[in-house]
């Protein structure tokens, strides 16, 4: 009944196909969506849920009005013009009516099934409207389950996914990690909250260079726990005229694999569009030249001072580029050159590789290369800037005492010492997923694919802080963690990995300060799921939808235990603040704020983000900065730990492959 009391101006043969529709279906295809439509309980993640599924009522509901989206073959968001083509999308989606925009995503669905396309606009479409903005959506494995599972996963319920390398693919240590479902999320998500065809969220451009530098940072720790080398570059001037070295097969549905030793041809024919790579090469020493004279050139001319937020638009290249004739769309023509490489004209129609989509990117080695290279750029820009003196780090009236960690005990496992010891494990994870033709129903058909991830007991940060001031002081605390090395302190910064950033009010004296994992500034909080959404479970609609998978939030570590040293600097909130309102809360270190100004006015990455000159290494940072401390932390990998949820003969089934490769 609810379906036509929508529609006023229809036909009465349309008010009898509906009704005779209406009969047929009653009882057994109202979806969940449906049964809240039109309440005047406002809108809920049930309601949304029909942008991610085929619903046969939003068929029947659709009209002659309704517009036309052209589909885009190989979209990626990587391509500029694809990119506004999908903007062009969004903006006559977010006009129409609530209920006709989702009515008409769900057709979608149906008609183009779960696209790169499709999956853009929903999320995009329903990111900025205002009556769905703080809604929770639903994770994209569960939208998009091909960017996650192979086929083979896929086709059984209760399957398990294993990793896609072989014992004779050098890479293979790291595929439990490169593969990690959430961490593809993680990219796919920043990018989703900063496209950039829209001009650009308050430091877009910096958090783009710092969250992709963190990314390089994390995957170094885990490729030196498994004695590997750290990332090499490789772009214009590094090895990019030479073979690549890695191959990977992602195993996903519509994507090519890259045999070892392809190489990066002259041209990339993507649409009409034909990215030259002499002209990629052009723009990487444009700006490397504007680096060296110390300023950028807009289109007229005129002079730019080169900041890390103006780079970062630059080489991103989003809508507030300073020149994206003269610099070009660097990072993004990379991706689509190397996700291209099997059939860079393509003239043979071969699916693009995982470099062309967000979410499958970072599976493949070679993403790390290209950001590696890229982060060369950023990195030239950070050894112009002068270094910190011991003044500009040092906050009068604080000193810290000490920094520990305290992990909490698991099960069966024997911890001698808990302080300054994590302690880190695989385990069985179940992921439910739907097929791409599954209609949007009260019972939904769920498969069940399982798959091996890390994990590590839960901790918490113990800081001791004195107050030598009469009155309370507000204080940030910027923690990191870093492998310990015998490098000078400048050589190694790029290692240091941002794990918490959080404001206190420190009285006068001593004071303990505790802090949980799960407080962490740079994780996204736990997510809600289709399953949720169904049963009516109540989401915490946090306010950012975008960080780091908790899981990850620590490197695994090695059986033997890895030497870590953890890093703590306390500075003054009251002058970091670019406001008297601002607050640091959810994911906001790699993904910044939806709307506003980003609350912290330091340089992302304070006060490792440039040349450190006045120390040799950490002790003697903390020796003459009172108000910073350190402590050596021990990770060790619990090669052997099964968790006692776990049921064995699951387990076994998959360890094995995890036990081989490592």
């Amino acid at each position: 009944k609810q379906w036509y009391q929508r529609r006023v101006a229809i036909t009465a043969g349309e008010k009898m196909l509906r009704a005779l529709v209406s009969v047929l279906f009653v009882g057994s295809v109202y979806t969940a969506a449906l049964k809240h439509h039109e309440k005047d309980e406002g809108v809920t993640e049930k309601n949304i849920l029909r942008a991610f599924f085929q619903s046969p009522a939003a068929v029947l509901r659709q009209t002659s009005q309704t517009p036309d989206f052209t589909p885009i073959e190989q979209f990626t968001v990587f391509n500029e013009k694809q990119m506004m083509s999908a903007r062009d999308a969004v903006n006559k989606l977010v006009q129409m009516p609530l209920d006709d925009m989702l009515d008409e995503l769900s057709v979608m669905r149906k008609n183009r099934g779960a696209t790169r396309f499709t999956e853009f606009v929903a999320r995009v479409s329903l990111g900025e409207r205002t009556e769905t903005r703080a809604l929770e959506l639903p994770p994209s494995h569960q939208t998009i389950p091909h960017w996650f599972f192979s086929p083979g996963a896929m086709a059984g319920n209760g399957s398990v996914a294993g990793d896609t390398s072989t014992k004779d693919d050098p890479e293979q240590k790291l595929v439990w990690w490169r593969e990690d479902i959430n961490m593809g999320e993680h990219h796919c998500n920043w990018h989703y909250r900063f496209p950039y065809t829209e001009h650009a969220k308050d430091r877009q451009g910096e958090l783009f260079a710092y969250m992709h530098q963190q990314f390089l940072a994390r995957y170094d720790f885990e490729r030196l726990g498994v004695d590997a080398d750290r990332v090499r570059a490789f772009g214009p001037g590094y090895c990019w005229d030479k073979p690549l070295t890695e191959g990977y097969n992602p195993n996903l549905k519509g994507m090519s694999f890259r045999a070892a030793g392809m190489q990066v041809g002259p041209a990339t024919n993507i649409g009409r569009r034909v990215i030259r790579t002499d002209v990629v090469t052009r723009h990487k020493d444009q700006l490397f030249n504007a680096l060296a004279r110390g300023f950028m050139e807009y289109p007229n001319g005129t002079r730019a001072e080169i900041t890390m937020d103006r780079l970062g638009d630059t080489i991103e290249s989003n809508i507030d580029s300073v020149n994206s004739k003269l610099y070009g769309n660097l990072h993004n023509d990379g991706h689509v050159i190397i996700g291209a490489i099997n059939d860079p004209d393509g003239r043979y129609r071969v699916n693009a590789g995982p470099m062309f989509e967000t979410a499958t990117a970072p599976r493949d080695p070679v993403f790390f290369r290209w950001h590696k290279f890229v982060d060369a750029i950023f990195d030239a820009h950070r050894q112009s800037l002068d270094p910190y003196s011991t003044e500009d780090l040092v906050m009068d009236n604080i000193r810290i005492d000490f920094i520990s960690t305290v992990t909490e005990e698991l099960e069966g496992v024997c911890m001698k010492n808990r302080t300054n010891r994590l302690y880190t494990f695989m385990e069985k994870k179940r992921y439910t997923v739907y097929q791409e033709e599954q209609e949007l129903e009260e019972e939904m058909k769920p498969i069940h694919i399982y798959k091996s991830q890390m994990n590590y007991s839960p901790f918490q940060f113990k800081i001791a802080v004195t107050n030598t001031a009469e009155t309370d002081s507000l204080v940030a605390f910027r923690v990191f963690i870093a492998p310990k090395s015998d490098n000078p302190l400048d050589e190694w910064r790029n290692m240091f990995v941002e794990v918490d950033k959080f404001v206190s009010s420190v009285s006068p004296g001593t004071t303990m300060l505790t802090r949980s994992n799960y407080e962490s500034s740079v994780i996204l909080p736990t997510t809600i799921t289709v399953e949720d959404i169904l049963t009516g479970k109540t989401p915490d609609r946090s306010e950012s939808k975008c960080g780091w998978p908790l899981r990850l939030l620590i490197p695994r570590g090695t059986p033997s235990g890895m030497e870590f040293e953890v890093y703590v600097i306390a500075t003054d909130w009251t002058q970091d603040r670019v406001d008297d309102s601002a607050m640091l809360h959810g994911g906001l270190s790699y993904c910044g704020v939806a709307e506003g100004r980003y609350p912290d006015s330091r340089p992302m990455g304070f006060p490792f983000e440039r040349k450190i000159s006045d120390f040799e290494d950490l002790e003697s940072m903390v020796r003459d900065v009172g108000n910073s401390a350190k402590a050596d932390v021990v990770i060790k990998y619990l090669k052997e730990y099964v968790p006692t949820d776990d049921p064995k003969d699951e387990w076994e089934r998959i360890i094995n492959t995890e036990e081989e490769a490592y």
